[in-house]
């Protein structure tokens, strides 16, 4: 019998469990993919991403279910927490642009690495600080070392894409007519 390969084994509900909210659906679906594709570790199943480079992570990070997340987080590698999907982002840009601080917190203890950049240039920090959640970035400067931050945020606001337009910039720039570079 052939072992089908990780890349072709379908983990699209598995992702839609998690961005829902959905952990007993969640688990029952695992328990399914691992039934039929005993090859496989839990590990793997949880990490593999979706058409967009999305994994379960990066949507409950994004909507805030914090069982999710910590269901999650006992089944992972530590790397998966810093997985990014193909615009970049990290569950933790997901989280912060959303405002889940206590899912920030829940990354940040299983070891999301900070300074991580989308491919707009912009940390979780700049998500958050953008978006509003002083929450989360007041989580984020908890865990980092402040000459790191005003460094990291600096570079952010210089590493925007070369095509950016005001309507991308954070809202402070917005609102005094500056252009992110």
């Amino acid at each position: 019998m052939t072992q089908t390969p990780l890349a072709e084994i379908d983990t699209n509900e598995v992702v839609l469990c998690a961005r829902y909210g959905e952990l007993p659906e969640l688990k029952e679906e695992v328990a399914r993919l691992q039934h039929e594709y005993p090859h496989v570790s839990v590990a793997a199943l949880l990490a593999q991403p979706v058409a967009g480079g999305n994994t379960p992570l990066h949507m409950a990070a994004a909507n805030g279910h914090k069982d999710i997340v910590e269901y999650l987080l006992q089944h992972l590698v530590a790397v998966s927490v810093n997985t990014q999907n193909e615009q970049g982002n990290t569950p933790m840009h997901w989280c912060a642009v959303n405002g889940h601080d206590e899912i920030a917190k829940l990354l940040i203890a299983a070891g999301a690495e900070l300074t991580l950049v989308n491919h707009a240039g912009r940390t979780a920090l700049y998500e958050a600080q953008a978006a509003e959640h002083e929450k989360v970035a007041v989580e984020l400067l908890k865990v980092m070392d402040p000459d790191l931050d005003e460094d990291a945020e600096d570079d952010t606001a210089k590493a925007g894409p070369s095509s950016s337009s005001a309507s991308e910039a954070p809202p402070a720039a917005q609102s005094t007519g500056a252009k992110s570079k």
